[in-house]
């Protein structure tokens, strides 16, 4: 059976449903299904209607949406309300709590933003599970309301790694030279001197071992030997994009919701 993996959806249901009737086969998603686009509560409702089709792991968006749960206030450009207003909310918020931070299957790993460059495998691995495990615990929402830190890594308690770790893998982009994440989103052509895209400083990305990500629409769709980059900006206007894995063919449906104006590098 064919494996699609599908970019950043972020509320833009009618786009994902038309790009879906195109796929056979499962759906992969990199993260980030709800939030700024208008239909977020039914993004959830369809995604979490495929059953075993789905596999999808978490993005920063969707932990904001446990956030906002938990009793942070709203962002700037939410669109989150409908949902958490939903008498289903409770389900659909329990269902994406519970799905992973790092998916490892056939020499590909699926994460929504990318992994710290400190990072062998094997600890990807560790820091992903614990981060699961975290935000499946009793004390979820405490830990979802300080995802932000940015504690350097040799500074940090054991459990503030964990944290740090949920942060790098959900919104790492840019490092500095010391491999410490960094603040820009913007065109990686654009980046400032001194800091690199997360991948050149990481040992784990190989041909044989890639990892396909979201979460950075500035960067585009980029097909390199050891990353896919399938986040093609929906919510900016753009494209949704699905690639075939087993074979690269790649489809991309044009932006079929009706969007706000957003300034370039909003993420």
């Amino acid at each position: 059976m064919a494996r699609w993996a599908i970019g950043d959806v972020q509320g833009c249901l009618a786009t994902l449903q038309r790009l879906v009737a195109r796929l056979q086969g499962e759906l992969w998603f990199v993260g980030d299904l709800v939030n700024r686009g208008p239909d977020s509560l039914g993004v959830l409702r369809w995604v979490m209607g495929q059953g075993d089709r789905v596999t999808a792991v978490l993005g920063n968006h969707d932990l904001h949406l446990l956030a906002r749960r938990a009793g942070a206030s709203a962002g700037k450009h939410d669109t989150l309300d409908a949902l958490l207003e939903a008498p289903d909310r409770d389900v659909l918020c329990e269902w994406l709590r519970q799905r992973p931070l790092l998916v490892e299957r056939d020499g590909w790993l699926l994460c929504h933003a990318g992994l710290l460059p400190r990072w062998s495998l094997a600890e990807a691995r560790h820091w992903a599970a614990a981060g699961e495990v975290a935000l499946r615990g009793p004390h979820a929402s405490a830990r979802l309301l300080k995802l932000r830190q940015n504690t350097p890594w040799d500074l940090a308690s054991a459990d503030d790694r964990i944290t740090l770790a949920i942060g790098a893998l959900t919104r790492i982009r840019m490092v500095d030279g010391y491999g410490e994440p960094a603040s820009f989103s913007g065109p990686l052509e654009e980046a400032p001197p001194g800091l690199f895209p997360w991948w050149e400083r990481s040992p784990v990305p190989s041909p044989e071992r890639r990892v396909v990500i979201g979460h950075w629409a500035a960067l585009g769709y980029r097909d390199l030997p050891g990353v896919l980059a399938i986040d093609t900006g929906c919510i900016w206007g753009r494209a949704l994009t699905a690639v075939n894995l087993d074979t690269g063919e790649r489809l991309s449906e044009p932006c079929a919701e009706v969007l706000p104006r957003r300034p370039r590098g909003a993420a």
